[in-house]
């Protein structure tokens, strides 16, 4: 090459400016630990294993700012740490970190799950019905995993396991008889915390009847007669005597 006046360059002198480039950044995988539950404490951090500095760091869960007591410290250039100090249900979610410079960026998200252990929607309750009526004990729970809700008919000896159960945990007694009548015990756990339990009673009241609807008796004239009233059915049982259609109210001594 030769400059304005016609004078060759010495190619020994000219220089080449390198062409610098920014190496984009690589987020480090991460995840939270399996086993939180409410009131325990975790971090979670955000670490560039590639890319030039300087680096900028962004949390979001579910794709808005954090809670107000969540904290994120950065230790050094290359890292940033979240951190909840008492973990409560509103924090699960997904978390997602995003870390950027001139070259480009990266993002990596990870799920808080909260352990949550059973906690009663509706609890069950004593039931009274009459037979042939049909009985729902609702024995309904939430938590985190989903709580398992098992019913079982409380025996002297045994406990008689109910395979009538829904989805949320009721249980349905079609059409209750006396066999039927007795406690009843739901249990409700998910491996977190203590689990529920509570006993209830169905009592089937059965209503004044007679085995036999009518009955003769024969006596002679003069001879003294005694008619009998066995009536079934549960206590209290008020019994009153007529003939004829008149009641017949009895003596006072």
């Amino acid at each position: 090459c030769s400059d304005p006046d016609g004078n060759r360059s010495d190619p020994l002198n000219s220089a080449v400016l390198p062409y610098m480039t920014t190496v984009p950044p690589q987020i480090r995988p991460f995840h939270f630990p399996t086993d939180l539950s409410s009131g325990s404490r975790t971090r979670l951090t955000c670490e560039a294993r590639e890319g030039d500095i300087p680096l900028t760091f962004h949390w979001e869960h579910e794709g808005r700012d954090l809670l107000p007591d969540i904290m994120v410290t950065s230790m050094d250039s290359f890292s940033s740490t979240l951190s909840i100090s008492m973990v409560r249900e509103e924090h699960g979610g997904n978390y997602t970190c995003t870390v950027q410079n001139t070259g480009g960026s990266d993002h990596h998200s990870a799920v808080l799950i909260v352990n949550v252990p059973p906690t009663w929607i509706i609890p069950p309750s004593n039931h009274s019905c009459r037979p042939g009526d049909p009985v729902m004990f609702h024995c309904m729970v939430t938590g985190v995993p989903s709580p398992t809700v098992t019913w079982h008919k409380v025996e002297t000896a045994s406990h008689q396991l109910m395979h009538r159960v829904f989805a949320n945990g009721s249980f349905l007694i079609a059409s209750a008889g006396p066999d039927d009548e007795g406690e009843y015990e739901c249990e409700a756990s998910n491996s977190i915390g203590q689990g529920l339990r509570r006993v209830v009673s169905l009592n089937v009241i059965v209503a004044a009847h007679f085995r036999d609807s009518t009955a003769t008796y024969h006596a002679r004239v003069g001879q003294k007669a005694s008619l009998e009233c066995d009536p079934e059915g549960d206590q209290p049982i008020i019994v009153h005597w007529s003939k004829n259609g008149s009641r017949i109210h009895p003596k006072k001594h």
